[in-house]
């Protein structure tokens, strides 16, 4: 309930706003506070009263509750006239708030000592050894349990294996300092005079090094810039004796993880001969300005754009057809751009039904252009996987569930020709299960029907 002269009940923040634009069309923006904030007074430790107005809870968790919470809980903006109405909405995000330390943050925990953990030997160069420990703690992973990337300090203070505190220190590490990598570069941007990349280079280099521990520098670093950071923006991160002057942190950290992550989060590629060296042993190796590759600019695009992107892609590999080897493998191409498309805007937003619908379809037509079944069935496996967990988000689309049954048929048809008989039966039921929750829900409008069918 807000508003200065007239009280009225929105679905969001009191400071959204509405325009009628010049063709008469209503606009709607300032969504940035959409979600309910997290109850201050569990985050005393960052000292901050307006953290309200940053530390939002995850839509993910929002959506477990009963009903609806305010978004303007514990600010000013919460103005409904009758107080015990205000306390309410308080104490609605108080509760949500509560679940997340008592509840989320101790199973995210729990689930993380239970998982088992390998760090590729040192001077083995293996990449893919550190993106399987990386995608343990992967943010759509964090973010699946309601938890924010900030509590990463709360959770890994929770954990009891000494691999999973190690990993999540790791994580808290390359995250820090990608954040004082921006704002390094910023103010080199300030200074800089020439249109070169060397200069960036520079800073990239002199940083990277003292992660290395081969500047002067990187004793300070290590000891206090890093241990203050963390301490900062990862609450309860560091233990009592992590944060004596005479602990070395590196002591218990594998800098190649922390690299990996940095290098991804920050679109860095180095040269092929120095990431080999770095990765096969960083005791021994120093960077130069010659080892980056390239420092593409990072931006964040909102998640329909990378649905609508797919969406193209995918529209237009099934015009093509799979008739013709041409057409087949063309639309293949177009098909597995469209899918990281999908996969990016589902990231970006876990909630969102309709991108879950279109990147299932669009996994259902790659697993059609495949001619080798293990490839086949790998497709339709990800394909009703995807399509459950839009099932599993309350957007139960009647098109989803027809395109969700033929899915788990032909997916039946390959376990079949594989010999997996037992399972192809399994799957054939469950098909039927989905017919039958379609047949039952026959409401749709007509556009949407006529869009699936090309889809």
């Amino acid at each position: 309930m807000t508003g200065l002269r007239e009280k009225k009940m929105i679905y969001g923040p009191g400071d959204l706003e509405a325009h009628r634009g010049t063709d008469g069309r209503y606009y709607v923006l300032d969504f940035g506070r959409i979600w309910p904030p997290e109850d201050p007074s569990y985050s005393k430790e960052c000292n901050n009263k307006r953290s309200m107005f940053y530390k939002f809870l995850r839509g993910e968790l929002v959506k477990t509750y009963d009903r609806a919470v305010c978004s303007d809980a514990f600010t000013s903006w919460n103005s409904d006239d009758d107080l015990s109405m205000k306390q309410l909405h308080n104490d609605e995000v108080s509760q949500l708030t509560k679940k997340v330390y008592e509840e989320k943050i101790p199973n995210f925990a729990n689930e993380l000592d239970s998982q088992q953990y390998q760090w590729p030997p040192m001077h083995v160069s293996d990449s893919r050894a550190l993106k399987v420990l990386l995608k343990i703690v992967a943010p759509d992973k964090v973010h699946a349990h309601g938890i924010n990337l900030r509590h990463l300090g709360y959770v890994r203070q929770r954990c009891r294996s000494t691999d999973a505190k190690k990993l999540l220190l790791e994580v808290c590490i390359a995250r820090f300092v990608s954040v004082d990598l921006r704002q390094r570069l910023r103010d080199k941007m300030k200074e800089a005079q020439v249109p070169s990349d060397e200069p960036f280079k520079e800073v990239l280099v002199e940083l990277f090094n003292m992660i290395l521990g081969t500047s002067k520098s990187s004793n300070v670093f290590w000891q206090e810039e890093l241990k203050n950071g963390i301490k900062q923006k990862y609450i309860q991160c560091l233990s009592e004796e992590e944060m004596r002057a005479d602990y070395d942190l590196r002591a218990n950290v594998d800098v190649r993880v922390v690299f990996s992550l940095l290098l991804k989060i920050q679109h860095i590629k180095l040269t092929k001969l120095a990431k080999k060296q770095l990765l096969c042993g960083c005791d021994q190796f120093r960077f130069v300005n010659a080892d980056i590759s390239s420092m593409d600019a990072t931006t964040v695009r909102l998640g329909f754009l990378h649905t609508a992107e797919g969406m193209g892609l995918l529209l237009a590999a099934r015009a093509k057809g799979t008739e013709g080897e041409q057409h087949k493998l063309q639309g293949e191409r177009q098909l597995r751009v469209a899918s990281r498309e999908l996969e990016r805007a589902y990231l970006i937003n876990p909630l969102c039904g309709f991108t879950l619908m279109v990147w299932g379809s669009c996994l259902g037509h790659l697993a059609d252009h495949q001619d080798d079944l293990t490839k086949k069935e790998a497709f339709y496996a990800q394909s009703c996987k995807t399509l459950s967990l839009c099932w599993n988000n309350g957007k139960k689309y009647p098109p989803m569930l027809k395109m969700w049954a033929r899915n788990l048929r032909r997916y039946a048809n390959v376990l079949i020709e594989l010999g997996e008989h037992s399972r192809a039966e399994e799957l054939m039921k469950q098909a039927d299960d989905r017919e039958g929750v379609q047949a039952g829900n026959a409401l749709i409008c007509t556009q949407m029907q006529d869009f699936m069918v090309d889809l």
